[in-house]
């Protein structure tokens, strides 16, 4: 059995730029959104997300994608154009459910943004703004306003993308 090292921490100099500019940080799952699920290619939406982040050229993207547990970061951002792979600060840390309980701040039991608050807590704040682009709307607290839900069966649209446009500029 192959063991995947977690994925380093942010570059100290990107974190600073995010805390003093407040740029939401994205959040992407893969299966389901990147391309639907089941599929027999993936990452066919992915440049419909490509082109939306392209437009908010400040917002930096975190893989919450359980691919990060199977394969190294560089094999997986080599699937991302080069001017958005250079945006991938890194990946949600992977859930223990044993220690969850024991976080001084409170964080969601709900397991996707459990990894998403965690990685805020790590390394943003907590109020930072962030939307996670999930396929998976249980694994988020009812009524998440930071989540974006696509439909499994055809991944990110483009009506998934004037959504998140809409969200990016909301949190600005």
């Amino acid at each position: 059995m192959t063991i995947i090292p977690p994925p380093p921490p942010p570059d100290l100099h990107v974190l600073a730029a995010l805390r003093h500019a407040r740029t939401p940080v994205i959040f992407l799952d893969f299966d389901g959104v990147t391309h639907p699920e089941p599929s027999n290619e993936a990452f066919t939406q992915l440049p419909l997300i490509e082109e939306v982040l392209r437009a908010h050229p400040l917002v930096p993207v975190v893989l919450s994608t359980s691919w990060r547990e199977q394969l190294p970061m560089d094999v997986i951002c080599a699937n991302f154009s080069s001017d958005i792979e250079s945006r991938i600060i890194g990946a949600t840390p992977v859930m223990d459910w044993a220690k969850r309980n024991s976080h001084v701040v409170p964080i969601s039991r709900n397991s996707r943004q459990f990894e998403v608050e965690l990685w805020m807590y790590l390394y943003l704040t907590m109020d930072h703004p962030w939307i996670a682009i999930d396929d998976r709307e249980h694994w988020f607290e009812a009524g998440c306003r930071n989540l974006l839900t696509t439909n499994r069966n055809t991944g990110f649209t483009s009506d998934d993308a004037q959504q998140l446009h809409k969200m990016i500029m909301e949190r600005r």
